[in-house]
């Protein structure tokens, strides 16, 4: 029999679950485990149980037995990989070698008081191993779009203005989420103690809240992330405010034990001098031989690596904010814990070894205000843009993260705001950003009349929102071009867009070199070629100045690649082609629509210069990531299949020439 004590919820993400075993119902469920986990599920038969172990995916397992023969079941289970640790809590011990033989085996227990807090201090010590980093070279701007999306979500997140309204409407949600745990209770009630609120406090108590937060920025869940908003900001502030209130000297050096990928490793033996990035809110500790013993013990796995971080924090550091919270902090002095808000940079330095699977990493803590990362985050910054409504500056980066669902929640806030308050401004921009969000998820008709609604408001004001204007012309130029309904009226709309921006004396030049491409795209498809690639050449000359691996350029690579593809210029295709999946690869999710796109087109190109085997790859590679997006019907996916089969059609034909001039000779 198997209970489900606590419903699963969203704000149970993906961390840990508790199984309590006990066959002979020796023992009745304790509560107090509720304070430590928020889905707990009982067994009183071993095979359901571990059938139950089999069917999970991403959370950690705490088992709990209570059988007298656990000795022979520990050795069954041991090695699943869903199995975190394992405690005995009976009055029937183990044998004193169980721990030794066993690592994941944390001991025996006397009393289930005990056993919370071993499982509570595991819990935390082993949390670092899921924590979520970004590895970048600095060169050439190579880094992680991840990385991007993390920097400018902090900023946004730092400000808004938040209100008790926010603080009530989460604590709503988890309420409705877990609404029988005790644990959720007691976090419900720090939060709403207005005389005592403290988020330090809140972060490190035993709700799992600090798991839950962190969950959601190593996972980047848009929506628990603006449920959190006001924490966020909360925790943020007051470590800023410890820091500066501080009399003391801040520590020099601080370390920080990390289980990590043998993949990751490498990665960051391979970036050396380049940047590494905690997406969290980022425990350390002052003690090295704490670290270095949580290590240890990471360093017993065979499927990671144990790593010492040593962080050299040096120069200025005002900016960057981070304190020692032993005398707020739940968890006491016993850590020696300092705490750094989310997003910290460090630069990699030395590697040393240490032992089997045990290295000790060397990073510098990097100011903000550093030269490198402020022009990359100014760039990046640009790419979203960043507004006086901070409501709408998040609802840029939900649409760049494609988060279509919270966008679009995000936009008809705005929109039911704006016509509340009659903001006209608002409201156009809102149906602009709605229609953008069905364009993308291929509702081309609806995309159109929010579209529309949009550029009537816009009409009424003339110049006041020209360059707004502007951009609606050229969305709906673009949705009637997917359409393929009317291609003359499509480009008749984009170069409208692209003759208001030419009017305007402040236009940014990249989105003229957008409408050239666009207008480039719209004349190869109406058999326009020559006209098309000028227009094509005319975007890459403005473009010139743009980073090189700038998403912008991939796309003008694209579309030249389309329009010497249709002349029967293979190579020169070809050509483009690779330079527009190399950007793509850097800067996009590997099934994101435009690698499907640029992995089709290079099966075509291969496939007429007769380079079969790298033609068939690709193909398989556009099919892939097309049916990650589309259904198996869906016309994209069927001529991509009919490529495929053509090209291995033509292979075997290729190996057969290729045998009979063999016998020949």
């Amino acid at each position: 029999m198997m209970t489900n004590r606590i419903l699963r919820g969203r704000y149970c993400i993906g961390d840990s679950i508790a199984v309590w075993y006990n066959p002979a119902k020796t023992t009745e469920f304790d509560p107090m485990i509720e304070s430590c986990f928020l889905e707990i599920y009982v067994f009183h038969n071993q095979e359901q149980m571990i059938e139950f172990i089999h069917t999970i995916e991403t959370e950690r397992i705490f088992l709990i037995l209570f059988d007298d023969s656990n000795e022979d079941l520990i050795k069954s289970i041991h090695d699943l990989k869903q199995i975190a640790a394992i405690y005995n809590l009976s009055k029937t011990k183990l044998s004193d070698g169980t721990e030794n033989l066993f690592r994941k085996f944390q001991g025996n227990f006397d009393s289930i008081e005990d056993l919370c807090r071993s499982m509570r201090k595991y819990k935390r010590q082993t949390a670092n191993s899921q924590t979520k980093m970004t590895i970048s070279k600095l060169n050439d701007n190579e880094i992680e779009p991840a990385f991007i999306y993390a920097k400018l979500l902090t900023e946004i997140l730092l400000k808004f203005d938040y209100t008790d309204d926010d603080k009530n409407s989460f604590v709503e949600y988890v309420k409705s989420q877990c609404p029988n745990s005790s644990s959720v209770q007691s976090i419900i009630r720090k939060l709403q103690d207005k005389e005592n609120y403290s988020a330090i406090s809140c972060y490190t108590c035993e709700s799992n809240l600090y798991l839950m937060l962190n969950g959601a920025l190593r996972n980047q869940d848009i929506d628990v992330i603006h449920k959190l908003g006001f924490f966020i900001r909360d925790l943020h502030e007051q470590l800023r405010q410890i820091q500066s209130q501080s009399s003391q000297e801040p520590p020099k050096v601080l370390y920080r034990s990390q289980s990590l990928s043998p993949a990751d490793f490498q990665r960051i033996q391979s970036t050396q001098n380049g940047i590494i990035s905690f997406h969290q809110f980022l425990s350390t500790t002052r003690d090295e031989n704490y670290a270095r013993f949580l290590t240890e013990s990471a360093a017993t796995s065979v499927e990671s690596v144990g790593i010492l971080f040593q962080m050299n924090i040096t120069g200025s550091i005002n900016d960057i904010p981070f304190a020692s919270i032993d005398e707020i902090s739940n968890f006491g002095s016993e850590e020696a814990e300092v705490l750094f808000s989310m997003n910290t940079i460090f630069r990699i330095g030395q590697i040393e070894y240490l032992g089997p699977n045990f290295y000790r990493i060397h990073l510098t803590l990097v100011n903000n205000e550093d030269q490198e990362i402020q022009q990359l985050i100014q760039y990046l910054r640009e790419e979203i843009t960043m507004q006086d409504n901070h409501l709408c500056s998040f609802g840029q980066l939900t649409l760049r993260m494609q988060e279509w669902p919270k966008a679009i929640e995000i936009y008809e806030s705005i929109l039911k705001n704006a016509i509340d308050n009659q903001q006209t401004g608002n409201m156009a921009h809102a149906y602009h950003q709605l229609g953008y969000i069905d364009y993308h998820l291929n509702k081309l008709e609806t995309a159109l009349d929010y579209l529309q609604k949009s550029l009537t408001i816009y009409k009424k004001y003339g110049k006041m929102y020209a360059s707004a204007m502007a951009d609606t012309y050229s969305m709906i130029g673009q949705v009637q071009f997917e359409q393929k309904k009317d291609l003359e009226k499509a480009l008749e709309n984009i170069q409208h867009a692209l003759e208001i921006r030419r009017k305007q004396y402040n236009t940014e030049p990249q989105t003229l070199a957008k409408n050239y491409t666009q207008i480039g795209e719209t004349l190869l498809y109406l058999q326009r070629r020559d006209d098309a690639l000028d227009n094509l050449k005319e975007a890459l000359k403005i473009q010139d100045t743009l980073p090189k691996y700038h998403m912008d350029l991939a796309s003008t690579y694209s579309t030249i690649s389309h329009v010497h593809h249709d002349r029967k210029n293979y190579e020169e295709s070809l050509d483009y082609c690779r330079k527009a999946l190399d950007i793509y690869t850097r800067c996009l999710r590997p099934n994101h629509p435009n690698l499907a796109v640029v992995h089709d087109n290079m099966a075509n190109n291969l496939g007429h210069l007769r380079n079969f085997n790298e033609a068939i790859s690709h193909a398989n590679k556009a099919i892939n990531i097309s049916l990650s997006y589309l259904p198996v019907d869906h016309e994209d996916v069927i001529k991509r299949q009919q490529t495929l089969r053509t090209l291995e059609t033509a292979q075997q034909y290729q190996q057969q020439q290729q045998q009979t001039t063999a016998h020949s000779q």
